[in-house]
């Protein structure tokens, strides 16, 4: 999931947890919430599906690749 925080920063979170399932939460739309005072750990973020999730997931922050930083 590719979002931009409120800080502008656009960020790349990986949903930690693989199930079969995926495939079809994927084609749902993704809420983020993330809390803004600790918007880059990915401990405060958590990934969500549908219009209102009813599940929410913990993300991973996908590394950066240095040659774009």
């Amino acid at each position: 999931m590719r979002y931009t925080d409120n800080a502008g920063i656009e960020r790349v979170a990986v949903k930690s947890l693989v199930s079969a399932g995926d495939a079809q939460l994927l084609a749902k739309p993704a809420v983020v919430l993330y809390h803004p005072k600790y918007r880059s750990r990915s401990d405060y973020v958590l990934l969500g599906f549908g219009q209102q999730p009813q599940r929410w997931f913990p993300v991973e922050f996908a590394r950066r690749d240095s040659s774009t930083s």
